[in-house]
């Protein structure tokens, strides 16, 4: 048996389902800007990178080359360290490649690298105002320093060959991050 409706009670339906519909659209679409307006959320990718460069220069990217020959009066050379990412680095790694300036057999010297953290280095005494941290040596090749660093921030280094001044090499310094040096703690949206 079919049970016919009233067309009154059809009527009665049909408006009520389409006051249902006709108010959950725009109370979705409402719901989702507000909620995009309201928390100010955006998406960004994190940075992480550093640069090398020589003290009080314009950082620039690439790596930095150091001609040992020039320095007669000292071994040391005093570089800076600066964080242009977007987050707060645990560490990061430097590739060195060192040649002989004049293309002699000569072995190459390896270079020690120590920040001054909490401070600055006086060139002058080749002295740090702060603590002293070695990162790393190496002659060629790549190492990894446990020297963190703030997002915009500039770390103070200085590089010690084990050569005497004036020496005849000339080095490359490419300073890299990888995500496992990203500090802990820092929101990375991938």
């Amino acid at each position: 048996m079919v049970r016919s409706i009233k067309p009154a009670t059809s009527l009665v339906i049909a408006f009520l389902a389409s006051i249902l519909v006709v108010l959950s659209v725009p109370f979705v679409a409402s719901a989702g800007s507000s909620a995009l307006t309201t928390r100010g959320v955006t998406a960004t990718s994190a940075l992480w990178s550093v640069v090398a460069r020589p003290v009080g220069a314009t950082t620039t990217r690439g790596a930095l080359a150091i001609d040992w020959s020039l320095n007669n009066t000292t071994s040391s050379a005093f570089v800076e360290l600066v964080n242009v990412g977007t987050v707060d680095l645990a560490g990061q790694s430097f590739t060195v490649t060192t040649v002989p300036s004049t293309g002699n057999s000569k072995k190459v010297p390896s270079l020690t690298f120590e920040a001054c953290v909490n401070g600055s280095w006086d060139i002058a005494t080749s002295t740090c105002s702060g603590t002293i941290t070695v990162m790393g040596s190496v002659s060629s090749g790549t190492f990894a320093s446990p020297v963190g660093l703030s997002t915009g921030r500039i770390l103070g280094i200085r590089i010690t060959s084990s050569e005497g001044p004036g020496a005849n090499f000339r080095s490359t310094i490419n300073a890299t991050v990888s995500r496992t040096q990203i500090r802990p703690g820092s929101t990375i949206n991938t």
